[in-house]
């Protein structure tokens, strides 16, 4: 295993690589993660735009693993930096020149930069998933952009969650990218939608704080959570009525106990906590939800849960479900219902017939 210079480490933590055409092996045995993921976009002589690395370990080897269109799991060993990085000399020191990445929170894509109108967030709602059991938040989120075609506005930079890069998972003809989190608006419903694709890997209390000053400086009107829970923690009259449950702060019960009234919503029951000998409401299964909203409450910022009962499994009805809920509240404008692009090998391929 070669050694790299101070100069070639730096580039190394910047991010900016060349991609050999190795393989990951079929087997993950020995594979050690030795640096956490950074968060960058990459881009070798050619200025290839490619995905988030990890600095990993391979049998002994230190190697790059990345994540990109087409290239998932093609890796290149560091020491090919070394003998390739005069080749480059040129391009990385330009690439060098950029400025920093930018500090973690909340950005929002510069009208300047995409030539587009200033968009006014003021008065908006703002739908959020937590991951949860079956993922069926996060699937539901990708329903709401679809259908209603929404557009992306901005991102989401957090250590909270795994970073990773895609392509676009709304449109095969995007040359656009899809992150960990992404930030997306409907003017038409007056919805901002953050989708978050990766799990919680830390305490979440940076990204809670982020979420705040976001909601407070745009002057979105109420945040909406949607989440999930365990089927088998219901109890009997959990079981023997809708799978719909919500939660909602005093301003929103006040604002719309009404209207909840009349879709004849069930509010979350609350249970016995056996050690406090109180009444409180739990979601289990449903992530970070309950201490998001918790954070809200304490903070003045309107809020409300939406969740769905449900098994690990195909989830899709669960999360179609949670949308058509939603809409029975604020008003969705559909253009078309359906379902992303990327979700045609959402279960992966077909068994071989071989097997049979």
């Amino acid at each position: 295993m070669s050694c790299l210079t101070n100069g070639e480490q730096q580039k190394l933590k910047l991010g900016f690589y060349v991609i050999s055409d190795k393989k990951l092996p079929d087997t993950t045995s020995g594979i050690n993660m030795i640096d956490p993921p950074v968060y960058q976009y990459l881009a070798d002589g050619d200025k290839y735009l490619i995905g988030s690395p990890n600095i990993i370990e391979i049998n002994g080897y230190k190697q790059l693993q990345v994540i990109s269109r087409g290239l998932a799991g093609t890796i290149m060993e560091v020491r090919t930096l070394a003998k390739l990085s005069k080749l480059l000399e040129s391009p990385l020191d330009n690439l060098l020149k950029r400025p920093q990445p930018l500090a973690l929170g909340f950005r929002l894509i510069d009208p300047k930069d995409n030539a587009k109108e200033k968009i006014d967030l003021t008065g908006y709602t703002l739908v959020l998933p937590a991951v949860a059991v079956g993922n069926v938040g996060q699937l539901a989120i990708d329903i709401l952009i679809s259908s209603t075609q929404m557009k992306k506005i901005g991102y989401v930079l957090s250590s909270g969650f795994i970073p990773i890069i895609g392509a676009d998972p709304y449109s095969t003809e995007s040359n656009d990218v899809c992150t960990s989190g992404d930030i997306y608006y409907d003017p038409d419903s007056k919805i901002v939608s953050i989708q978050i694709r990766s799990p919680p890997v830390k305490r979440l209390n940076k990204f809670f704080n982020d979420v705040k000053q976001f909601v407070q400086m745009e002057k979105i009107e109420k945040v909406i959570i949607l989440t999930s829970a365990w089927a088998h923690t219901r109890n009997d009259a959990q079981i023997h009525t809708m799978p719909m449950r919500y939660i909602v702060s005093p301003i929103i019960e006040k604002n719309h106990g009404k209207k909840f009234k009349e879709l004849n919503w069930l509010p979350l029951e609350t249970e016995k906590n056996p050690f406090t000998n109180t009444e409180e409401l739990s979601i289990p299964g449903g992530g970070f939800a309950k201490k998001l909203y918790d954070f809200f409450i304490t903070n003045e910022i309107p809020s409300a849960i939406l969740l769905v009962f449900c098994s690990e499994g195909d989830n899709v009805p669960d999360a179609t479900g949670l949308i058509k809920y939603l809409s029975g509240w604020i008003n969705i404008v559909v253009k078309q219902t359906k379902y992303p692009s990327s979700w045609e090998f959402l279960f992966g391929n077909p068994a071989p017939s071989d097997i049979y």
